[in-house]
């Protein structure tokens, strides 16, 4: 009987071992069938939902809200379709598929519900994933980067315009990412949109920029870097503006921002920008912001700022990070000529000019002087070499005078001067009437960009002018005829002023055309290719005065082989106050390629401002250029918008 049962026995477990295969293959083909099934029932719900066409995905994959716009991503690689940078559906469709995808061992980072954590996180909430049938990752590695973010909001950083750098004359915008652990925001972690090159910037850097030459990724560091790049080395003003995002609005720009870590973007100086990517990553946090339609011709990065504050509950507050030379102008504009003078000894040799005048200061007065000493040492140390090196001998040498003294650092309270985004609006129109040597004229201007030197300076570096793609046409009625008076491509004006501790080059730079006046052949158009260099000046507590040695091409076909120079200066004077401007300027050069002879002028032109965005100019013009003395005067209404 015994027998019997054991016989039996052995012949379940073989017919139980003969059927596990089969057992095993039907619930694999079960589950299978069932995961194929909600594949295909996420796919139905998420046309049915228009899903590839939401406003949001869209954002994520970063093209314009029309149907007709493609991705303004330029690596395939950030695509898992090969249609996906045109077809939005396409690359829905071959995601969600992704995310089905099993684990490789040891790539668990790279699953796509970790590549693409934005992605997913927008889905799951859209179609509610079934966890069983659709397992979520635990992408560690993201989570870990997550919690070290720790993000509470977001700041949009503005550094003004550096005129140094042709490639950040019009600012430049980066993010700040607020944290919930209440460390010091130099601490805090940054967001920056920049242009990938290895190439030193310069005129060829601005220009190569402006046709979308150099790849543009978004990189993430620490802000105090960034501080210490534009406010300590560049000396340029920060603007630090707390944006009106929430904790879990940041959360998710972050987790975009991570996927953004395998995409390129073709980098145009003029309008796909920092600060045009910047608005579109913001969009992403909150896509009601719907501020990139609203974007005139260029992406200047004040425009951006002002598009931002402009949307309610937006802007919560604004926070002025002055540069190195504006502290170090705030700490010595009631010092004396004498001890300007002390400071300017110690930053160069660790000494005083005079030692018996410096002993005879008490321990105060000394505290102040060696503070503005380690300013100007570490200024000068920038602007020479591009860095500072806090170990060099004179300013450990300052740092040791100073800690011998029993006073405390005087603080740096720097009331904020007018905001860049509450300055004049960046476009410009005029109109205005005028003589020509007693001939009426009707003149028109359009100017997309920036500011010059006679412009409504509140927001603005005070001596620096910029404009691009400036328009001036006439039409004189009594000869019926419209013409174009001048087209200022690029033109540059940087009149820094140099005193006591500073001493900046003055300069400018000009690429147009312009109506020239040439004997027995009237007014001729000429492309003009200018630059100059020179220095500035304060003469009282209104007026400057500045002088530049200047050297310019001409090209028209009056020239012998097409071509002329001239070598020559220019001079003059500035006064102003916020609501009024004037300058009178002399030019003179010596063209050397036809008729050998001298051109100059005398302006003179003042401003005054009617209204926020309003402005009066008058402009008299004594000249002569290749034919005899004329005169000009013209008078205009400008809007600034």
């Amino acid at each position: 009987m015994t027998a019997v049962f054991q016989d039996c026995r052995l012949r379940g477990l073989s017919l139980f071992f003969v059927l596990l295969p089969g057992l095993l293959c039907s619930a694999s083909l079960c589950c299978a069938g069932e995961t194929d099934g909600y594949q295909r029932d996420l796919q139905e719900r998420a046309r049915n939902l228009q899903l590839w066409q939401n406003p949001m995905w869209r954002a994520l994959l970063h093209m314009g809200r029309s149907s007709a716009d493609e991705s303004r991503i330029d690596s395939p690689k950030f695509f898992l379709s090969p249609e996906g940078s045109h077809n939005p559906a396409a690359e829905g469709g071959l995601t969600l598929n992704s995310f089905f995808q099993p684990v490789e061992p040891g790539r668990e980072g790279e699953h796509p519900q970790c590549l693409y954590p934005a992605r997913y996180s927008w889905l799951n909430e859209q179609l509610s994933f079934d966890s069983d049938l659709l397992p979520e990752q635990s992408c560690s590695d993201l989570r870990q980067w997550l919690e070290a973010m720790d993000p509470d909001g977001i700041t949009m950083v503005f550094p003004e315009s550096y005129l140094n750098n042709p490639a950040s004359m019009f600012g430049h915008t980066l993010l700040r990412v607020e944290q919930k652990n209440g460390r010091s925001p130099l601490l805090a972690p940054s967001i920056n949109f920049a242009a990938v090159t290895d190439e030193k910037p310069g005129i060829g850097y601005a220009l190569k920029g402006l046709f979308g030459g150099y790849p543009g990724r978004f990189s993430i560091g620490l802000y105090a870097d960034q501080v210490r790049a534009y406010g300590a080395l560049e000396n340029r003003d920060i603007y630090e503006y707390h944006l009106g995002l929430s904790a879990e609005e940041t959360r998710f720009l972050l987790l975009h921002v991570r996927e953004l870590q395998r995409a390129t973007f073709d980098y145009f100086f003029i309008d796909e920008n920092c600060s045009y990517q910047l608005l579109a990553l913001l969009e992403v946090g909150r896509p009601s912001l719907d501020v990139i339609n609203k974007m005139p011709f260029a992406a200047v990065p004040v425009d951006t700022i002002r598009l931002l504050t402009a949307v309610p509950g937006m802007l919560q507050g604004v926070h002025y990070r002055p540069s190195r030379r504006t502290v170090l102008q705030g700490r010595t504009v009631k010092f004396s000529r004498v001890q300007k003078k002390i400071v300017r000894s110690f930053a160069v040799q660790g000494q005083p000019a005079d030692r018996i005048l410096w002993n005879s200061w008490n321990s105060a007065e000394q505290a102040e002087i060696l503070d503005a000493a380690s300013d100007l040492f570490l200024y000068d140390q920038a602007v020479a070499i591009g860095k500072n090196d806090a170990r060099a001998p004179v300013f450990q040498h300052l740092l040791a005078l100073r800690n011998r003294l029993n006073v405390d650092p005087s603080p740096d309270d720097f009331s904020s001067p007018v905001r860049p985004d509450q300055g004049h609006g960046t476009g410009r129109a005029a109109v205005g009437l005028g003589s020509d040597d007693g001939i009426f004229f009707v003149e028109l201007g359009l100017r997309p960009v920036l500011h010059d030197l006679m412009d409504p300076g509140p927001g603005y570096v005070n001596g620096a002018g910029i404009d691009f793609l400036s328009l001036r046409l006439r039409y004189y009625p009594e000869q019926d005829q419209l013409k174009v008076q001048s087209v200022d491509l690029l033109n540059i004006v940087s009149l820094a002023q140099v005193d006591q501790l500073v001493r900046p080059i003055s300069w400018t730079a000009r690429i147009g055309l312009d109506q020239m006046r040439y004997a027995g052949a009237g007014d001729r158009l000429t492309g003009r290719a200018m630059a100059g260099f020179g220095l500035s000046m304060e003469i009282t507590d209104v007026v400057s005065g500045y002088g530049l040695l200047t050297g310019e091409l001409l090209a028209n076909d009056r020239f012998e082989d097409g071509l002329n120079t001239i070598l020559g200066t220019v001079a003059g004077l500035r006064s102003g106050l916020d609501w009024w401007n004037c300058i009178f300027q002399a030019r003179a050069g010596y063209a050397f390629f036809y008729r050998d002879q001298w051109l100059w002028s005398l302006d003179f032109i003042q401003a005054l401002d009617i209204a926020t965005d309003f402005s009066l100019r008058l402009r008299v013009t004594r000249e002569q250029e290749f034919s005899g003395p004329t005169t000009e005067t013209v008078f205009s209404l400008l809007w600034y918008f």
